[in-house]
């Protein structure tokens, strides 16, 4: 499979997730994971000053802000590059569903200020770098990216250290070895963040898409009893071949560190293995009206039939009255043109054999 470029963009520090870290967060995870190397320092320049001023900014106006009960939640999980995006921005259409915000996402302590709002949307580019999908500051988004800066657990951190990225992975997704206490104050931060959006969508059920929650499904079932979901899955080969292409281009954009180009594709391969195996665990004790499993071939093919099912499956309402709001989306995916990426020989075996059980659990050839 062909490389993205590792050299540093100069000035993807103005748009880097970890702008809205705390300094003291910031210096915990350099301390963490290791300090940046000669490359990056007007990267990491540029962060540690928007960093030390947006902390001013924080504490000059911390305020109380307003919270809102949950209702049950609608997750869509599946690893990365599975089409997680597409279905999350399709399902956000429906009127019944509100969302984080790609704004939300990026500024999670202070996205409802006006200057913030202002500055983000002036800033943000047009198309997400990994796949050229449009975004704008209220597009729907993972609420990973906020907990990058809320937390010192979370699994962007592997972007911006990857030397350290398997382990960032393990800790932050699987929660391996992780002191009971900071697990506690992880899902205080998660459920606080998700109540700080949902006072900004009073009435509405919050529809989430965060692959990393593919390992945290029976936790997420005891925070959010009644919640629902959608597992999307693809073909391995396609995913890898994806996952790979977003690690080399999010390490352009947002690495502080070089790292052994030659150990990605292993460690991606574990990462994947090990999030299938725990989202097969996990979602065997889900009943069926809260669970389903949707190949994104049929939604691709049969884009109303495939959501017709997932809302008849798993009892959402409102099927008849949100299928308007969906062609548009719909006539969007089907003009995209995804990028063309391709495993050699050598990769195609190791992955079958690697995630042999992906295979026949899913009947892909």
């Amino acid at each position: 499979m062909g490389l993205a470029s590792d050299t540093p963009d100069r000035h993807s520090a103005f748009l880097h997730p970890f702008l809205s870290a705390g300094l003291g967060s910031l210096i915990a995870c350099f301390r963490e994971y290791g300090w940046p190397d000669a490359a990056y320092w007007p990267r990491t320049a540029s962060l540690f000053l928007v960093s030390a001023l947006r902390t001013l900014f924080h504490r000059s106006n911390a305020r109380a802000v307003s919270t809102a009960p949950i209702p049950p939640p609608v997750f869509i999980v599946g690893h990365w590059r599975s089409g997680t995006t597409h279905l999350h921005q399709l399902l956000s259409r429906d009127p019944q569903f509100g969302y984080v915000t790609f704004l939300q996402a990026a500024s999670p302590h202070d996205f409802r200020s006006p200057v913030i709002s202002r500055f983000f949307a002036a800033l943000l580019p047009p198309r997400r770098p990994m796949d050229a999908v449009r975004i704008a500051p209220d597009s729907p988004m993972e609420e990973e990216m906020a907990l990058a800066c809320l937390s010192s657990l979370s699994f962007y951190h592997g972007f911006f250290f990857p030397r350290a990225a398997r382990r960032i992975y393990r800790e932050s997704v699987h929660f391996d070895g992780v002191a009971p206490a900071d697990v506690e104050r992880w899902w205080h931060q998660y459920r606080n963040f998700l109540e700080n959006v949902q006072a900004t969508r009073p009435g509405k059920r919050l529809l989430l898409k965060n692959p990393a929650n593919s390992a945290r499904v029976t936790r997420l079932r005891h925070e959010f009893p009644g919640a629902k979901f959608i597992h999307l899955h693809r073909h391995p080969e396609k995913v890898f071949a994806s996952s790979l292409f977003l690690h080399r281009k999010l390490r352009e954009a947002w690495a502080l560190q070089t790292a052994n180009a030659s150990e990605l594709p292993a460690t991606v391969m574990a990462n994947y293995t090990d999030l299938m195996r725990a989202l097969e665990a996990e979602s065997n004790r889900a009943p069926k009206n809260e669970w389903i499993d949707v190949a994104l071939a049929d939604l691709e093919n049969e884009p109303l039939t495939t959501l017709r099912t997932i809302y008849r499956q798993l009892e959402l309402p409102g099927f008849n009255n949100a299928a308007p709001f969906f062609a548009g989306s719909i006539a969007e995916a089907a003009a995209f043109r995804k990028n063309d990426l391709w495993l050699d020989a050598g990769e195609r075996v190791s992955l079958r054999a690697a995630l042999a059980p992906i295979y026949e659990r899913w009947g892909y050839a």
